[in-house]
């Protein structure tokens, strides 16, 4: 049976959900919910600093459209610790970096064609054995 206990926005008791096991802490009141919504955010922004710095800069970058590609997106900083990087050239830097990576990236892609052209749809078919040539009898050429 779930457990009652009183909600950490507007302190009244509520039923807890059974599904949610001791993690509920706010009754399902859409204010409430907004409210603890509101408050994790806020905690994740105090102990993510860089990372929305980062992502407020890079709303700041102008927004170019990069060319369809149909091949599967690699990072492009995949090789190196980003933590590593980051405090050795800074939040902005790093964004920077990781951007023009992915422009660099898309800009090689688009130039090298991601599918095969002619049979491109028979790749992969098994195809069906060449027709035999009839042999002749008798002894071989020479």
């Amino acid at each position: 049976m779930a457990e009652r206990r009183p909600c950490s926005v507007c302190k009244k008791w509520f039923q807890a959900d059974p599904r949610a096991g001791g993690r509920q802490k706010v009754c399902s009141s859409p204010a409430c919910v907004t409210e603890a919504n509101r408050r994790a955010c806020r905690r994740w922004r105090r102990t993510n600093p860089e990372k929305v710095e980062a992502y407020r800069f890079r709303k700041r970058l102008p927004a170019t459209p990069l060319p369809a590609v149909e091949v599967e997106v690699v990072q492009p900083m995949r090789h190196f610790d980003a933590d590593v990087v980051r405090q050795g050239v800074g939040v902005k830097t790093m964004v920077l970096f990781e951007e023009f990576g992915k422009v660099l990236l898309a800009r090689l892609r688009h130039g090298v064609p991601t599918k095969t052209k002619g049979k491109g749809a028979e790749i992969g078919k098994v195809l069906p054995p060449a027709p035999r040539q009839a042999t002749a009898s008798g002894p071989g050429p020479p």
